[in-house]
């Protein structure tokens, strides 16, 4: 079953903790080392897909 957070381009700080089943403040000191590429769009952080698959790939767990 495909949902919309797995089709997003553009995920938020809470689509990500929800996809990598982790908690907001984990992803945001990912975003705060820079380990984890993100950007403003208006008052919003926003990951894009790509980004969040080259973390994956470059951190395994």
């Amino acid at each position: 079953m495909v949902t919309q957070l797995d089709t997003k381009m553009f995920l938020t700080i809470d689509d990500v903790a929800a996809l990598m089943d982790v908690s907001k403040p984990t992803v945001q000191s990912w975003l705060a080392d820079h380990s984890l590429r993100a950007f403003r769009k208006d008052r919003t952080v926003r990951v894009s897909r790509k980004a969040l698959e080259t973390f994956i790939s470059e951190h395994p767990w």
